[in-house]
């Protein structure tokens, strides 16, 4: 079960890196169309700062879910590190749980925020696409972080339980 789960983790995060080359390579592109157009033609793209905020808050938020993934977050672990193995391994695992609870919180924040009928009626005034479809890449991201998280639980408590 274990094994399926990393697997699956691994996948969601090659579908994450994907995504996140993806959005980093078209914003860097409308950009540059928005350099040549503007500079050169007198022509901006009326819509491209927008999209280009929208792509880096994609980028930053898929971004965060891989640095979990990879647990590469920046952490204060001196004092954490300085005690006993014991208790060091139980609080860990504590702060696994604590984090996860918070993650799955703001996930199922974002989704009822999306949800709600004055976000799902309102419309950009620049692209004419509703806003809800950029919104909601916040709750997908946090629900990516959720999994990557609850393996990484599943994963260290199996670490706890068998040493070896």
């Amino acid at each position: 079960m274990i094994g399926f789960m990393k697997k699956a983790d691994d996948c969601l995060a090659a579908v994450e890196n994907f995504f996140l080359m993806l959005f980093s390579g078209a914003m860097v592109l409308i950009l540059m169309i928005q350099v040549v157009l503007r500079y050169g033609f007198s022509r901006p793209l009326f819509w491209a700062e927008e999209i280009s905020v929208q792509l880096l808050v994609f980028i930053t938020l898929i971004g965060l879910s891989i640095l979990l993934k990879r647990r590469q977050m920046i952490a204060i672990d001196m004092i954490v590190n300085s005690l006993p193995t014991p208790l060091r391994k139980g609080i860990s695992l504590m702060l696994q749980v604590l984090g996860l609870m918070v993650v799955l919180f703001f996930a199922y924040e974002g989704t009822l925020w999306i949800l709600r009928p004055e976000v799902r009626m309102e419309i950009s005034p620049t692209t004419g696409l509703p806003v809800w479809i950029n919104y909601a890449i916040f709750p997908v991201t946090f629900y990516c972080m959720t999994f990557h998280m609850a393996v990484g639980l599943v994963t260290l408590f199996r670490k706890l339980s068998h040493p070896g």
